[in-house]
């Protein structure tokens, strides 16, 4: 299953899949935060942008539509 993961930086928006956790042991906090770090991992890997590098609080502002 996959989320989609919105990272605000400014007025910009970068928008990405990330997969969703499906075991039902994980709650709802961590299904999330595994989302979000995965969309990031999958932006540095495809544009070699590191969203951590550009704002160490882009974790809490990630907006996660599932």
């Amino acid at each position: 299953m996959e989320a989609t993961v919105i990272f605000k930086i400014g007025d910009i928006e970068i928008k990405t899949k990330g997969r969703v956790p499906v075991l039902s042991t994980i709650p709802e906090d961590g299904k999330r935060n595994m989302t979000i770090l995965n969309a990031m991992s999958k932006i540095k890997k495809e544009i070699g942008l590191d969203l951590y590098e550009i704002d160490e609080d882009i974790n809490e502002k990630a907006e996660v539509i599932f």
